[in-house]
């Protein structure tokens, strides 16, 4: 659905600005900022049921993200691009009540679970910049990203009005390993110095391999892996 999106609005943006001519992209440097809708790449009916008709869940996985972001055009065709991404947070959670779970009353066991997650990212990514007419280029980006993320979860059963259990933790944010980004962008220059960019973009295992795990005796990578984040984005690029 995000890939369809992109290449309609790309299409559009071509068709509206191919057939403009000015100033083609050109070698320098240049400095940026943006702002996207970020979505966690998590399956909603995943959540949808449960182990009895009294299960209940819910999924914030969308956020607004922002970030900077400096680079070097080496000619037309190629670009180095490093990005500090605030990647916004995401949360599930979920009730059930366990029926005639004790023996008196009050006989139902109530939980309720909330799971949370705030990350960012570093990245840097070459692009090869395609120049559509003189004003207008399609840039494909890939690369690799270094992301932190900091997890919470909290859970609390109750006894009719009584806490029976409770339990919460919090995993400070750590550097993750290395991890790939990659996407597909269309950029517009009317003049030499400004430029506008719409890019959807995938930060893959955001949060994966956290420091705070190591020398356990798992794999790591199947036991902590991360979670994929796709950004629909705008740049706004000064060039100089």
């Amino acid at each position: 659905m995000i890939q369809r999106i992109v290449a309609m609005t790309a299409t559009g943006l071509l068709g509206l600005l191919s057939s403009t001519g000015a100033l083609a992209l050109e070698s320098g440097f240049y400095l940026g900022a943006l702002g996207a809708q970020a979505t966690l790449d998590v399956d909603k009916s995943e959540f949808s049921g449960g182990p009895t008709s009294n299960y209940s869940s819910t999924v914030d996985d969308t956020d607004t993200a922002f970030g900077i972001f400096a680079g070097g055009q080496f000619g037309r065709w190629f670009a180095v691009e490093s990005q500090l991404i605030d990647l916004g947070k995401y949360s599930e959670a979920t009730s059930v009540s366990l029926t005639n779970y004790f023996p008196t009353a009050p006989r139902n066991l109530d939980v309720h679970s909330r799971a949370s997650i705030e990350a960012a990212a570093f990245t840097l990514s070459g692009i090869l910049t395609i120049p559509i007419g003189e004003q207008v280029a399609i840039g494909l980006r890939g690369g690799f990203a270094v992301s932190a993320a900091e997890t919470r979860y909290e859970i609390v059963e109750r006894r009719g009005n009584t806490i029976y259990y409770q339990e919460s933790d919090d995993n400070d944010a750590e550097a993750s390993d290395l991890t790939a980004t990659f996407g597909v962008s269309v950029e517009w220059d009317p003049s030499q110095h400004f430029g506008m960019r719409l890019e959807y973009q995938r930060i893959n295992d955001v949060g994966s391999e956290d420091d705070d795990y190591d020398g356990e005796d798992f794999d790591d990578e199947e036991e902590h892996g991360g979670y994929d984040i796709d950004l629909i984005s705008l740049h706004l690029v000064g060039r100089f």
